[in-house]
């Protein structure tokens, strides 16, 4: 029974100084115990296509406003500028479509 306390101990010990010592151990504070700042990785700036549009991170992404902008989700398009034939007539977008007053407009109809 001594003997399996005394393990205890030890691993209690083991543990604590690891934690306690361990430069490479992140805080939740958002600091190692070097007293290194850790910098959050942004969406924009994070090397990946998050929003799954093939285009990754500021400035290639239309969804990203700034490196640091954690959002690369695309700002919507306007019905008179997405390639589509939203009304079902035949015809595409502004100009072609007689139902878009502009590229902008969010109505074929």
């Amino acid at each position: 029974m001594k003997r399996k306390n005394i393990l205890i101990i030890i691993l209690i010990l083991v543990l604590f100084l690891f934690f306690n010592n361990n430069p490479f151990f992140i805080q939740a504070a958002g600091e190692s115990n070097l007293g290194l700042q850790i910098e959050p990785l942004y969406q924009c700036a994070d090397g990946l296509d998050n929003d799954g549009d093939g285009l990754i991170d500021y400035p290639n992404d239309p969804g990203c406003s700034s490196a640091s902008d954690n959002d690369e989700t695309d700002p919507s398009v306007a019905q008179c500028a997405d390639g589509l034939d939203n009304d079902g007539d035949g015809l595409i977008d502004y100009p072609n479509d007689p139902g878009c007053s502009s590229a902008s407009d969010n109505d074929e109809y």
